[in-house]
């Protein structure tokens, strides 16, 4: 079985110590990870490294996914929110109204 890299391992245990630390008290929500593609298949691994994060943090859990792989990770259902990343032109050119940006959106 593949392992996550050991840097990943160490951000996480550094963003654990500032997420549940008294200075960010008030942290409510910790993505996991962020557009990891090559990652995303591996589901013991995110499960396991989840249940982790778990322990120590109590707050909302989320991954973010890039839009056009987001079938790939395996441990949605672990996690309480759901992030898609998508970095598409909404507009043409400059200076589209708001009205334009979300018609735009879809």
């Amino acid at each position: 079985m593949e392992r996550f890299p050991d840097d990943h391992k160490g951000v996480f245990g550094h963003a654990l110590l500032v997420a549940g630390s008294r200075g960010m008290a008030g942290a409510s929500i910790l993505a996991v990870g962020s557009e990891l593609s090559s990652a995303d298949a591996q589901g013991p691994l995110w499960r396991e490294l989840i249940r982790q994060v778990r322990g120590a943090f109590s707050g909302t859990l989320t991954y973010s996914a890039n839009w056009d792989h987001h079938r790939a990770f395996q441990a949605w259902a672990d996690l309480d929110a759901i992030g898609l990343s998508l970095y598409d032109a909404l507009a043409g050119k400059p200076g589209a109204s708001t009205s334009d940006l979300i018609a735009a959106a879809g």
